[in-house]
Parts: structure tokens; C-alpha cells; sequence
């Protein structure tokens, strides 16, 4: 049966004919092989690690980047019998875009979009590292560029100057140990009643990467009390549940 000419489109600028389509898993696996070629040109910079790090890209086996301690660059290996630093799962288009510098990796872990197993900062090094011009840390420091630092006080006051000068500050015994363990319960139960129902808002749909419990002012009586815990007055932001920093 012989086919109709595509007739010309009514709105200029909808020309469909002149896309180019593709199988999903096809855009997958060649951004796999683009991350794959990112790991082999970061080699060198990769020998900064000081780590043995697995890493999954999604749908594929582990490969292993040894940055250890050497006289050339890190290596990256198929198999190893030793236990590595850490474990990193990840979807390759998150390789090709930390390569270019389009996402930050801490922002990205804070939005779901990898899982780490071990030591996360081992980890976030090593995605710091794929950046064109990754962060280094500070060399020749000297004490005396910083005569004073914040120091962590039950001086509310000097917290807020402190904040003021250097833009953070330090609260001691800011919450009791039975403070803390009351408002994490609260989280916690929240956290899990929510993917029980379905109704856990994640990244990408995977709450057991990172799930993101919102507006907590509106979920429990516990959390209409957090103010009462929080000794700054208003305007000022406590963290209360960071049991590490990323830096």
C-alpha cells in the first residue's frame, strides 16, 4: 500500500518530520559509555582520592577507581579482592553532568540523585574530582590570617556577633540529647509513615536514597513545639539534625 506525502504544517515551525528519535535504553547505555570515558580521562586527577571507591553505574556492574597512594595516576579496575572506601551508585547522566560542572555534587546528594555506602566524604571527593576545575583545598595556611574564629558558646550574644562578622555561629548545648532524640523520633515515624502510604516525596521516586519530608510545622504536635527547643530567637537558623558536613 503506498504511503501519503507528509502534508506541510499549518504552524510554522512544527516541522516533526525533521526530529530524530531514539529507544530510551539506548540514551542510557551511550551516556554510560560517556561515563565510562570521563572516569579514563580523570585518572590523573583521580590519584588526589587517597581512596579505593566502587562505583555502580546504574544498570552495570561495579568498576573500581584506586587513587591511593602511587607514582602515577589512579587506577580503575574491573575486580578487587579488597573492600573498598566507599560504595557510590549513581546514574551516568550525573557523571557526564559533574564532568561539566553542571551540578554541584553536594546539592545533587541533597536531591537523591546518588547513594553512597561507607565513607561519604570519600565519595563526594571523588565526584569533586570529575569537575573541570575541581575544589583543592586551602595550602599555606597560616593561624595568624585568623586571629579569632567562632567558637561554639552559651553566649547567645557573642553568637550573634559571630554570625554577624564571620556569618556563622556556634550554639553550645543548644539541644539535650532527650531534645534531639524527641524531634528525630518525630522525623523518623513521619518519614516512614509516608512511604508506607505513598505519599514520600523523593528524587527520582527513590525515598531510600533520599526522601524529603516536608512542611513539618503541619505534621504532629512535636513539630509545632520544635520553637520551644530552638534557644536563638527568630531570624536566626538552627541546624539540628546535620550529623555530618560535606565541606
Amino acid at each position: 500500500m503506498a504511503g501519503h506525502a507528509t502534508s506541510k504544517p499549518l504552524t510554522r515551525g512544527l516541522e516533526f518530520g525533521r526530529h530524530v528519535y531514539s529507544k530510551p535504553s539506548d540514551k542510557v547505555e551511550a551516556e554510560a559509555k560517556e561515563a565510562y570515558n570521563i572516569f579514563e580521562r580523570k585518572l590523573p586527577a583521580l590519584s588526589q582520592l587517597n581512596a579505593l571507591i566502587s562505583v555502580v553505574v546504574e544498570g552495570n556492574s561495579p568498576v573500581f577507581i584506586d587513587g591511593r597512594p602511587n607514582e602515577g595516576p589512579a587506577l580503575l579496575r574491573t575486580d578487587t579482592t579488597e573492600e573498598p572506601d566507599a560504595k557510590l551508585e549513581i546514574k551516568p547522566k550525573y557523571i557526564i553532568l559533574f564532568a561539566r560542572d553542571g551540578v554541584e555534587p553536594r546539592f545533587a546528594l541533597f536531591k537523591g540523585a546518588f547513594s553512597i555506602e561507607g565513607n561519604p566524604v570519600g565519595a563526594i571527593k571523588f565526584l569533586d574530582l570529575l569537575a573541570p576545575n575541581p575544589p583543592s583545598p586551602v595550602k599555606n595556611y597560616t593561624p595568624e590570617a585568623f586571629p579569632r574564629l567562632p567558637q561554639a558558646t552559651e553566649d547567645l550574644d557573642q553568637v550573634k556577633r559571630d554570625i554577624e562578622e564571620f556569618g556563622y555561629g556556634m550554639v553550645k548545648n543548644a539541644l539535650s540529647p532527650e531534645e534531639v532524640a524527641i524531634l528525630r523520633k518525630a522525623v523518623d515515624e513521619q518519614a516512614a509513615g509516608e512511604i508506607k502510604d505513598e505519599t514520600a516525596q523523593s528524587w527520582e521516586g527513590r525515598p531510600e536514597t533520599m526522601q524529603q519530608v516536608w512542611v513539618l510545622s503541619n505534621k504532629g504536635d512535636v513539630s509545632e513545639r520544635a520553637d520551644e527547643f530552638d534557644p536563638m530567637p527568630r531570624g536566626y537558623v538552627l541546624c539540628i539534625f546535620c550529623s555530618e558536613l560535606l565541606l
